[in-house]
């Protein structure tokens, strides 16, 4: 929710916007002298929903929406063995996006960098998870990519 009480903020309608703007409905809000049909890559963060999204405009062009997501820890919930609360386990969320050109075309990845997060649960937490938490990446995990697009 909104701090006046009205809907709160949904990163789908964001992206519903950017897709408008996209397909030239609209002008980018802090460029609008951009004519948005040069625009083949359109990059934003920080919603904490890593994604990259090909759209197809109207002159049948593609064009790519890669929401870079962000770097944080996060708090996953696990059901429990038996009846009780969930379980709180932490996980990492590393996420970059990537925009390269190669051999003419322009690439673009959303990357991941696995991370332990090392957290110290109590006896009751561990009994209560026990074979339920997902796996830990392992400490010299590298880079991976989590999705690309090329135009």
């Amino acid at each position: 929710m909104s701090p006046d009480g009205g809907p709160g903020y949904r990163p789908e309608d964001t992206q519903g916007l950017i897709k408008d703007m996209l397909r030239g409905d609209t002008g980018p809000p802090m460029a609008p002298s951009i004519d948005p049909k040069t625009i083949d890559v359109f990059v934003s963060g920080h919603t904490h929903i890593p994604s990259l999204t090909e759209m197809e405009r109207r002159d049948g062009r593609r064009a790519v929406i890669v929401n870079s997501g962000c770097f944080l820890r996060q708090l996953n919930p696990i059901s429990p063995r038996l009846k009780g609360p969930p379980v709180f386990v932490s996980r990492f969320v590393l996420t970059h996006a990537r925009v390269y050109v190669r051999d003419g075309s322009l690439h673009v990845e959303l990357r991941e960098h696995p991370k332990c997060a090392r957290q110290r649960l109590s006896r009751i937490e561990r009994l209560l998870s026990w074979g339920r938490k997902p796996p830990e990446p392992p400490s010299d995990a590298g880079p991976r990519v989590r999705a690309t697009a090329t135009l």
